[in-house]
């Protein structure tokens, strides 16, 4: 006599040296043989599938669905790499990139050279990056930009800063670690706030002490 049981979710034993079933939601089907003999007792969790986790680095969805992987993490690093670090002078360890010879331009160089870097900041965008992230990253741009559009001082800058290697890097590190990258994203931004509060700050209140200081005189 041969029974079959068609079901999945919990194992069920009989007694010793009875049958085993499956049981979907309680309702058992028997295909052959006869009525089931003896008592159902002790349930066994049928074992769970592992879980089958990404590697490091894949990619993941983005903003723009498939239109989204022409920002993958290759392209976005030989950007960078044509944007800063592509050249180096003879007999050192200087580099730079196509940043630094548009940057000497006058008067356009440095916004051609921040519209190109802005690629960078839309892929993070597309890539899921959070927005706290992405501020830090125009933080960087907009120091690049406006630092090296003095003659001469903000070529050299533009060398040792590389906002577009910065910005690069910010992306990968939220990618492997989102929770640590987002906390130093926001320490970075109050620092910097704080900074500029400061700057700003001193020269007024030292104005203020000034007249204060002139017109106690009188």
């Amino acid at each position: 006599m041969t029974l079959v049981i068609v079901a999945s979710g919990v194992l069920r034993k009989h007694p010793p040296h009875g049958p085993v079933d499956l049981v979907r939601s309680g309702r058992v089907r028997v295909l052959a043989g006869s009525p089931v003999c003896g008592t159902l007792t002790e349930e066994m969790p049928l074992p769970k599938q592992p879980e089958v986790l990404p590697p490091a680095g894949a990619w993941q969805p983005s903003r723009l669905g498939a239109a989204g992987r022409f920002f993958s993490n290759e392209n976005l690093d030989l950007l960078a790499h044509l944007l800063d670090d592509v050249f180096r002078i003879p007999g050192t360890q200087i580099r730079f990139g196509l940043d630094g010879i548009i940057g000497l331009v006058p008067a356009v160089g440095d916004v051609l050279a921040g519209l190109a870097s802005c690629i960078l900041i839309f892929a993070a965008w597309v890539r899921g990056i959070p927005y706290i992230t992405l501020t830090r990253m125009v933080v960087n741009l907009g120091l690049d930009v406006i630092i090296g559009a003095i003659p001469f001082l903000g070529d050299a800058f533009d060398i040792v800063w590389k906002a577009n290697r910065r910005n690069y890097a910010l992306l990968i590190r939220h990618i492997e670690n989102p929770r640590r990258q987002t906390w130093r994203d926001w320490l970075f931004l109050v620092s910097l706030i704080a900074a500029i509060t400061a700057i700003f700050a001193v020269p007024l209140l030292a104005l203020a002490w000034i007249l204060d200081w002139l017109t106690g005189d009188n």
